[in-house]
């Protein structure tokens, strides 16, 4: 079997993604039209080039949706542990959006963070052991650190957590329950780990536990998809497109799905 070769990167994954999307087959046929229906509704947002809270709403808008199609890739390869980190990185841009469609100043001060960003990197170039790259100036370098950290200091520029993030925009349950729970994925914590072992009765490692998996699917999935109707509905309001209707159906139908598969 490829598959014992090459894993995941092997022809034969085709036979478990559509295992996968036959046993999910109502979780995966909604995540499909939603997605058509996100697709649709972006090219009806007239974005302004000039409108800095339009920019940033629109532009995270198709991050979540582009995390959003990972996700439910990499479900249906049967890829639950990446799923997981991929829904993760999505909730931390779905918190950015809902806090900058509620506060037009959060977007400048959004924007302004990747100063921060910069010192850092700039930081790390400092503490390399060998010296900079022949092509970079060692004064140039300097300057340019040094007129960054005026700028910062000058601006009053600071960095907000993720948790921050979900408190401005009203979701910190969303962070300590969902958010929370996909970090120890993220992290590599010893407990999301133990999944890779097979365990004998004696407590001894008996087989490696590899391959296409649907444990947690239908949470990674719900979750996913739970958050990028969501999504639609914050950015199609900020921008005049309310499509309250179709969204509540979704968000209905979505809710008796998790309730009869028992999905908290």
């Amino acid at each position: 079997m490829t598959i014992n070769r090459e894993g995941f990167l092997s022809k034969e994954i085709e036979s478990w993604i559509k295992k996968y999307r036959e046993k999910y087959a109502s979780f995966f046929e909604i995540a499909y039209e939603i997605n058509r229906l996100c697709h649709r509704s972006m090219f009806s947002f007239g974005v302004h080039n000039q409108h800095l809270q339009e920019i940033t709403v629109a532009s995270l808008y198709l991050r979540i949706l582009s995390n959003f199609q990972a996700v439910v890739l990499l479900c249906e390869r049967g890829m639950i542990p990446e799923a997981n980190v991929m829904a993760r990185i999505m909730l931390e841009s779905i918190f950015i959006l809902h806090a900058i469609v509620k506060d037009k100043k959060l977007a400048e001060d959004y924007v302004r963070e990747d100063q921060i960003a910069r010192r850092k990197l700039f930081y790390k170039c400092s503490q390399l052991k060998e010296k900079l790259p022949s092509d970079i100036d060692a004064k140039e370098f300097e300057a340019a650190k040094n007129e960054l950290e005026e700028d910062i200091q000058n601006k009053c520029i600071k960095s907000r957590s993720t948790e921050d993030w979900s408190k401005e925009a009203g979701m910190h349950e969303t962070y300590l329950t969902a958010y929370t729970i996909l970090s120890n994925t993220v992290h590599s914590k010893v407990r999301d780990l133990q999944d890779y072992f097979g365990i004998d009765e004696n407590g001894e490692i008996k087989t490696f536990h590899w391959g296409p998996s649907d444990k947690g699917v239908l949470r990674v999935l719900a979750t996913s998809i739970e958050g990028m109707l969501l999504s639609l509905a914050v950015t199609s309001s900020f921008f005049d497109k309310e499509q309250n209707e179709i969204i509540e159906g979704y968000q209905k139908k979505l809710g008796k799905m998790m309730s009869e598969a028992n999905i908290t």
